[in-house]
């Protein structure tokens, strides 16, 4: 009789929790939450970009740098008159032939340099985007506001690979940045704002676990998605 018990009251308590999960479930919050992350994934795949394609052989940032050196001094030395012969030597010893002369052209302190510039602004930005966001411009317009500004650098930065212009690349960084932070602000508002019912707090953390890991997924793929669009595509 007692295990009979035992194991009806297991049955209904475990009834109960599904019933329980299943109902929160189906409440829109719930299935807003991973959207609420996404609002920051930008922001952390941007991060380590200079991470996962700055520094190295093969397709890099460091790579393209380096060989937008090389076409330079050849195409001055050919254009020069006065280099008709030896131009091959000229050549040869103007390029950077190992690890020290490459870091002239792209070297490890420019690529942090590119994290530097990303933090830079998150130092003063967030205080002020809150009473951006509570008293200005309201939450939705900050989401498209800063969402844009981190298309916006982002877009800037891969124009200076492009053109092998580093402070352009520094100015894309300085944008992202200034966006960065204030995109995980409006994550936790829109946390707080869906979840919180007067004192019934069921699911806040919870839900900001969610987001979280959601927002943490665009750090995860900033190496391998990056690396292999660097392989495929070029830099």
């Amino acid at each position: 009789g007692i295990n009979a018990e035992y194991g009806e009251r297991t049955r209904c308590s475990k009834d109960t929790l599904l019933h329980i999960i299943m109902e929160e479930l189906s409440l829109l919050r719930w299935r807003l939450t991973p959207l609420m992350g996404f609002v920051a994934f930008g922001a952390f795949y941007n991060l380590d970009i200079p991470g996962a394609i700055g520094m190295g052989d093969g397709d890099t940032i460091q790579s393209r740098f380096i060989a937008a050196h090389h076409q330079h001094y050849a195409s001055s030395t050919f254009s020069s008159p006065s280099s008709s012969l030896g131009i091959n030597e000229t050549i040869a010893s103007s390029m950077p032939t190992d690890a020290a002369a490459a870091a002239d052209v792209y070297s490890n302190a420019m690529n942090q340099q590119l994290y530097s510039m990303y933090y830079y602004p998150d130092i003063i930005v967030p205080l002020f985007s809150g009473v951006l966001l509570d008293k200005i411009i309201g939450p939705r317009n900050a989401v498209v506001l800063f969402c844009s500004l981190v298309v916006v650098g982002s877009f800037l930065f891969a124009v200076g690979v492009w053109a092998v212009n580093f402070p352009v690349m520094v100015l894309g960084r300085f944008v992202c940045g200034t966006a960065s932070e204030t995109t995980m602000i409006l994550r936790c508002y829109y946390v707080s704002r869906f979840f919180k019912r007067g004192s019934d707090i069921r699911g806040v953390a919870l839900a900001f676990g969610l987001a979280i890991a959601t927002s943490r997924i665009g750090s995860l793929a900033t190496f391998p998605l990056t690396v292999f669009m660097a392989n495929t595509f070029g830099v």
